[in-house]
């Protein structure tokens, strides 16, 4: 996994030095990490809808989650 990252970084690095521009699109969580601004459950949207959803639901539920969900 982390070779992917690794990978990624080297080919964005390369665009920007030979002057290249990649047509990229990314999440506003990106943004937020790179200026250090605070990222929380609601930037997770961006990233993976469906799990937002699953997590806000599990937080937003009124019950016993551990042993209903055995979570």
């Amino acid at each position: 996994m982390v070779i992917h990252f690794e990978l990624c970084g080297i080919l964005l690095g390369l665009s920007i030095y030979n002057s290249i521009i990649l047509d990229l699109h990314f999440p506003v969580v990106i943004y937020k990490k790179l200026l250090n601004e605070k990222v929380g459950l609601k930037d997770l949207n961006g990233l993976d809808p469906e799990l937002y959803v699953g997590l806000k639901k599990l937080l937003d539920f009124d019950g016993d989650v551990e042993n209903i969900f055995c979570r």
